[in-house]
Order: structure tokens, then C-alpha cells, then sequence
């Protein structure tokens, strides 16, 4: 069994996100990361590379409250699994 969460803001959401533009139209980006009975693997890497894109692309992230969200998602892990963090736009028009 797999468990799957989306959170948005710091909070538990819907998964559907139907009318996000990153879903609607990829105007976002993502990382992937391995994690390691509750340690992702590269962490610092991985978040100095999303936070870059995301200046390019001008999206706004709090880069505390992400490092503090996959944290708290991380430490119960136990084993080996994959987490991949999406960052996108806020609903909108064009």
C-alpha cells in the first residue's frame, strides 16, 4: 500500500486540484528525492535547485515552511521511499 498526501500551505488538501494552473497548464516545477528511513537524501541540493527554479519562473515559496513540511512528512518513513515535491502557481486566469 502506498500512502499519498498532498498539502498545500503547510495543510492537508484535496488531491484533485482541478483548477490549478500547474496541473492545468505545467506552470510549475518539481523535485524528487529519495528518502532514507525518515532522511532525504540530498536535501540541500534538492531545495537550493527548486528554489532557483522557482525565482526564474517567479513563483513565491517559503522556503522555511517547505524545509519544515518535508521534514515532518520524512521522519516517519521507514525504509526507502520517494518524495517529490510539486511547487506551482496559484489558480488563475492566463
Amino acid at each position: 500500500m502506498v500512502d499519498k498526501q498532498a498539502i498545500f500551505n503547510g495543510k492537508p488538501c484535496d488531491r484533485s486540484l482541478v483548477a490549478n494552473r500547474g496541473m492545468a497548464y505545467g506552470d510549475g516545477l518539481y523535485e524528487t528525492l529519495l528518502v532514507n528511513d525518515g532522511k532525504p537524501l540530498w536535501l540541500d541540493e534538492h531545495l537550493a535547485r527548486l528554489l532557483s527554479g522557482a525565482t526564474r519562473l517567479q513563483l513565491d515559496i517559503d522556503s522555511t515552511a517547505l524545509l519544515e513540511d518535508v521534514r515532518a512528512i520524512c521522519a516517519p518513513v521507514k525504509g526507502r521511499r520517494v518524495l517529490k515535491i510539486l511547487c506551482f502557481r496559484r489558480s488563475g486566469g492566463r
